[in-house]
C-alpha cells in the first residue's frame, strides 16, 4: 500500500502533517498530482503528464479509473470480436497516440487502451490542457467491448 502526495516547494509539511502522514491520513496542504505537474510546454511533456496523472491516481486507489493499472495501451484494435459502441470510433479509427495544438493554445491528447479487467474494453482517452496548463479536463469513452474478462 501506499500514497504519494505531492506538496508546493513553498510549503513545507508541519509537523502535524507529517504525523497524519505516519497515520495514514491525507495531510490538509495535500495536491492532486495535476495540479503539482509541470513541464516545458512540448507536445510529448503533455503526453508524459496524461499517464502520470494516471500512474499515480491509480497508486493513490482513485475512483476516477480504479482499474488503470489493467488498460494497456494499442496502436489499433486487437484481433478479439468487437462489439462496436460508438460509430465515430471503429476497427479502421487511428488509434495511435496523439498530442495536438490549437491555435487557441488548448493542448488536446488522446490515446486508446484496451483492459481486459471483468470485461474486454476498448476505451478512448482524451486530456484537454488549457493554455500553459498541466490540469487537464479528461474524457474516457468505451468505444467497443469484447467478451468477459478475467477477475483479479
Amino acid at each position: 500500500f501506499g500514497r504519494l502526495w505531492p506538496w508546493l516547494i513553498s510549503s513545507r509539511p508541519s509537523w502535524q502533517a507529517q504525523t497524519d502522514l505516519w497515520r495514514g491520513r491525507r495531510p490538509k496542504q495535500q495536491h492532486s498530482i495535476a495540479e503539482a505537474v509541470t513541464g516545458d510546454q512540448s507536445m510529448s511533456s503533455f503526453m508524459q503528464a496524461s499517464m502520470l496523472i494516471r500512474e499515480v491516481d491509480s497508486l493513490n486507489g482513485s475512483l476516477a479509473q480504479p482499474d488503470w493499472h489493467s488498460h494497456r495501451l494499442i496502436s489499433a484494435p486487437s484481433d478479439d470480436d468487437w462489439t462496436w459502441i460508438q460509430h465515430a470510433v471503429n476497427a479502421t479509427t487511428d488509434m495511435l497516440p496523439s498530442v495536438t495544438r490549437s491555435p487557441d493554445g488548448t493542448t488536446d491528447v488522446t490515446f486508446y487502451t484496451v483492459s481486459r479487467h471483468l470485461e474486454v474494453r476498448l476505451v478512448r482517452h482524451q486530456d484537454l490542457y488549457a493554455p500553459g496548463s498541466y490540469h487537464p479536463k479528461s474524457s474516457l469513452l468505451v468505444c467497443a467491448t469484447g467478451g468477459r474478462g478475467y477477475i483479479h
